[in-house]
């Protein structure tokens, strides 16, 4: 069951983010928002293989998942800075 939620939550998450990302108008906003999506989808991709028994079992923990330790620090931090990258209004919406 954890591993079904743990895979559509990212599923939406990383849909929602994607769509998002290709908004940005700013090309420094963009490279930064592409730069900290590879690195949560990596850990994704990680841990789901890890989990299928793909690849070795590392200390890599989940984003939003893990509790505790730096990891969700920087986890809260990146989508801090890409909520304000939202709230700047440097998308480009489409016109109606």
């Amino acid at each position: 069951f954890f591993f079904f939620f743990f895979f559509f939550f990212f599923f939406f998450f990383f849909f929602f983010f994607i769509n998002f990302i290709f908004k940005i108008k700013n090309e420094y906003f963009f490279l930064f928002s592409i730069g900290i999506f590879f690195c949560f989808f990596f850990q994704f991709l990680l841990n789901i293989s890890m989990n299928l028994g793909l690849t070795p079992v590392k200390g890599i923990s989940s984003p939003l998942i893990s509790y505790g330790g730096s990891n969700l620090i920087s986890c809260f931090f990146s989508y801090l800075l890409i909520i304000k990258i939202f709230l700047l209004k440097i998308i480009d919406y489409e016109k109606k």
